[in-house]
Formats: structure tokens, sequence, C-alpha cells
């Protein structure tokens, strides 16, 4: 701990001014005992029982409105103060009161009563300062906001330590001098470590409920949904999330972007585009850009007339046209080379083209979908995608995660498709766990053909980990036998460690959590993965 004391001004001989620099590892009370007078023992007696029971208040309690009360409650209790605030950074990087006491505080920082000189440099240095007379302090002789608001005794220590502050508390008095000692700027910069600490574990509780967005009504019911409407199996977050946006954008008769690796569904997130849509009683009309031909993919697009070209043997109705007024689907759209992404734009922009061969504009009223497993910002730079396009095709973008991203959903997938073949095996726990390490580079596509395969070839009516792919039973790459992937090293690692903080803590989750060092949220998301 670094301290710098300097004396106050010669008009006010007994104030004086302190900073802390707080140093986790050094030592914020470092007189000894024997050395410190009756009447300050008495007093950090006191405030140790606040500390003591504000500590209780904060790790018993996750909610922040309550939380925030209870400091109050032993900053107004503890010091003689005026006015008192406790103030954090939001997510967009602003200031913000989060409880205050005999004070009015905006939105806007600029407009605080306060002295920001003294809040800015708090945040900035990470120190802790006290100034018994801030009017007479040379430190802040060129603060305005102290003359103008007429600050007299003021304290104001950081939330977290320098270079991670997340905001501040402040105290002050405009009538008197004096009113805190050293003692009262050791004291609130201990107790700034609860607060932080308590205000952090708040937040992120608040943002892991955030996340979830959907209750769990709410999710069960979009499962379902789903499912039914859509043949799509699944109810991790990520899934949920891009099935949520698709539903809100559906109705807007936008142009929507698929974005997403080979095998996850896109083709049926595009499907359920259409059906949500205002134009679900109208044509869906898909076409896969990767199957076609350069000279294929015109015709197809945009039809041709007789004669256009050798083997045009009858006018053909391009799928823009049969499309008209209700949803064209174009998968892989990255590869459509870049003469015909010329007229595809036009079609965007004027909702007109001309078949191959012909001379007359043809209008028509689609709705484009679009997806591709390619990133096209890397396309666009690499000059193999149109930059004017891109920005047409990208109305609205929805990821749409990849098998190893929500591998919860791996159970429910098998336990699917064996009914839709009517299949009456099922896979115990260890294969099931095997196949949640494994990577899935085909996705659910091929989890689906793994799981038909097994059940043709396993004469057993219960399929264990033995009778899985080597690949998943070994995890090892071809080009590598025995050398199994990052993914699972770091897995049975994790597994394993946090097998230990159980039997160590005694299967006490509290204690498990503590030793681990990660969010509560984490520990039993990945407890429910591994089984434990």
């Amino acid at each position: 701990m670094k301290k710098d004391n300097t004396k106050g001004s010669k008009q006010v001989p007994e104030s004086f001014s302190q900073e802390i620099l707080l140093d986790p590892h050094g030592d914020l009370f470092p007189d000894r005992i024997q050395d410190i007078d009756e009447r300050t023992l008495s007093d950090s007696y006191r405030r140790l029982q606040l500390i003591y029971f504000l500590g209780h208040s904060i790790l018993g309690n996750r909610d922040l409105d309550q939380l925030l009360k209870a400091t109050l409650d032993a900053l107004t209790k503890s010091i003689q103060l005026e006015r008192c605030f406790i103030a954090s950074f939001d997510q967009q990087g602003n200031l913000q009161p989060l409880i205050d006491h005999d004070i009015q505080l905006s939105e806007n920082f600029g407009q605080w009563p306060v002295s920001k000189t003294i809040i800015t440099r708090t945040l900035k240095e990470g120190i802790s300062i006290l100034s018994s007379d801030a009017l007479h302090d040379k430190r802040f002789s060129k603060a305005e906001s102290v003359g103008f608001h007429n600050i007299r005794s003021v304290v104001c220590v950081p939330l977290g330590q320098k270079g991670s502050c997340t905001g501040v508390i402040y105290a002050d008095s405009r009538v008197e001098s004096n009113v805190f000692s050293e003692l009262d700027l050791q004291f609130l910069s201990a107790l700034s470590h609860y607060i932080h600490l308590g205000i952090r574990n708040a937040s992120e509780l608040l943002e892991i409920k955030s996340k979830q967005l959907l209750s769990d009504e709410r999710c069960v019911a979009l499962q379902q949904e789903l499912f039914r409407e859509h043949q799509i199996v699944g109810r991790s977050n990520k899934l949920l999330k891009a099935y949520e946006d698709l539903r809100r954008v559906a109705v807007k008769d936008l142009t929507v972007l698929l974005l997403g690796e080979t095998g996850t569904g896109k083709d049926l997130f595009a499907k359920a585009a259409h059906r949500l849509s205002r134009r679900s009683d109208k044509t869906f009309m898909p076409l896969n850009i990767a199957e076609l031909s350069e000279a294929l993919i015109e015709s197809e697009l945009f039809g041709h007339e007789k004669g256009a070209f050798s083997g045009a043997l009858t006018k053909k109705i391009g799928r823009l046209e049969m499309a008209h007024e209700g949803t064209l689907f174009l998968d892989e759209v990255a590869e459509i080379p870049l003469n015909i992404q010329v007229k595809l734009l036009r079609v965007l922009e004027t909702g007109e083209f001309m078949r191959v061969g012909g001379t007359k504009w043809i209008n028509t009223n689609v709705r484009l979908v679009c997806a591709t497993r390619e990133n096209l910002e890397k396309a666009v730079k690499n000059g193999k995608f149109r930059e004017d396009l891109y920005y047409r095709l990208r109305g609205v973008t929805i990821h749409i995660p990849p098998l190893r991203d929500r591998s919860d959903d791996i159970p429910e997938l098998i336990r699917t498709t064996l009914k839709e073949i009517d299949s009456k095996k099922t896979f115990n726990k260890s294969a099931i766990k095997r196949m949640q390490i494994y990577s899935w580079p085909g996705n659910v596509r091929e989890l689906i053909n793994v799981v038909k395969a097994l059940d043709a070839l396993s004469d057993a009516n219960t399929i264990e980990t033995g009778d899985l792919p080597t690949k998943m039973v070994t995890s090892a790459r071809p080009e590598a036998p025995g050398f199994p992937p990052l993914q699972e090293v770091l897995a049975r690692a994790e597994e394993n460690h946090i097998r230990r903080a159980l039997k160590f803590s005694k299967g006490n989750n509290d204690r498990a959590i503590k030793l681990l060092g990660i969010a509560r949220a984490t520990f039993f998301e990945r407890k429910k993965r591994y089984n434990l």
C-alpha cells in the first residue's frame, strides 16, 4: 500500500489530505495495535462490526437493490456525512448512480453537483482520496466544481483496483471541514472491497438472468413449436435465441441471411421463415447454388427463352418468377458467380429481371432468404463477392449454432431420430457422453446418419461406447492417430478438476464453486454436462 500525505492550506491548519493506492497484497492497516489509542480502537471496533454484518448481507444477498440499501445504511451509520452515493459504469461505459443519500444525480455525469475532478482521478488512478477541506486543498485549486458546489470535506474511494475500476463510493460535506478522518478513509477503502464483490456478484446474476431472456415455460413452448411446426429439435439457449430472432423478423418481409456450418439446419430455418411470414400461403422456392454449374445457376434463377443457348429447346420459367409473391431460398449464396451477382442485385433493387436470351423485363415480388457456411465479409475482401450485394443480403443476419455448441441437445436428437425410424434401441449414458464430447463437423446431419447406422449395425438393444465409430471412441484425428484433439483434453481436465473440487469440499457445491473460482451458473452447467 502506498500512502502520500500532504499538508492542507495554512488557512486551515488542522486539516489534512491523504491518498491511498490500494494494493491487494499490501496492508491497509499498517499500524501496530499497541500504538493505537483507546478511542480509535473503539471506533475501529464499531466499524468492524458494520463490515461484519455487511459482509453477511453481501454474501447472503443476490438482490442488488437490497445490497445497496444495506451498504448505504452502513455508510450513514459509520461516518458523519452530509451526502454520499455509490456509482458504477453501465454497459455503454457511462458512470451511473446506483444509490444515493441526500443528493440528486441525473444520468449525465457532467451535471452532477459534486467534485468531478476527484471522482475522475479516483477512477483513473485507482486511488482513495481524502481532503478535509477541498476548498483550500492545493491539489484541487483548479477544480471548478469544488468551488462552484462549495465542497469542504470529501472522501472518494474506487470500486476495484487501478486499471479495472468499476465505480466509486463518494461522500462529502458542504457545511463543515475536517468531517472525515484517516480512519474513515481506511474504513471506506476496506468496505469498497466488499461492496465491489457484492455488486459484481449481483450484476453477474442479473446478467445470467438477462441472457436467458426466456422463462422455463417460454423455452418449453418454443421447443415444442420448433419441433411441431418446423421439425427442428433442440432447447439450448443459443438455438432458441436464433429461432426467437427469426420469429421477430419473419413477419417484417426483410431479407434474411442465415449463417451456419454444414448440417446445422439452415434449410429448416429458411422454411420456418416462410411459414412464419405473411407469404406462408404462397410458394416456397429453394435453390442450392452449390449443386449447379455457372450456366445452370443463371438459367435456374432467371429462366431462359427457347433457343437462348444450345440445348434450350423450350422456354424455362426461373425460380424468381415461380416464387413471385412467395419466398426464394438461396442456399450457399456465396457460390453465386460475380456476373450473376450483378443481375441478382438489380432484382433486389428494382424487382426486375430478364430471362436468359429474353428482351422483356419481368417484374417479381419475392422475399429472399439466403444461407451460407462461408464468411461473406472475407469473400468481399478477396473480391469473390460484391460488397453492395453483401449489404443488401445481410438485412437481418441470424447465426445458427453448430452442434458442438449445443451438446445438451444431443440426447434429445438421438431419441427423436430413433423414434422417427421406429427403433426400440437406446444409448447408454457413457455413449451419449462420448457423443457430446465429439466435435461433430457434420453437425445434426452427421449425428442423424450415425444414429441410423448404429441402429442398423448393432445387434444389442442398448448401444454402448464400444459400438460408436472409432473416431468418436478415440477422438483421434486421421492424420494423427492416438493424438486427441484439444477439445477432448480440455473436457477431461475440466471434468477431473470439478470432481476433485467436489471431493475436497465433500460434496458442498458452494465450497466447490469457491475453490474452482467460476460463476455459479457455469458450475451447475458443467456439473450437468459431466453427470457429476
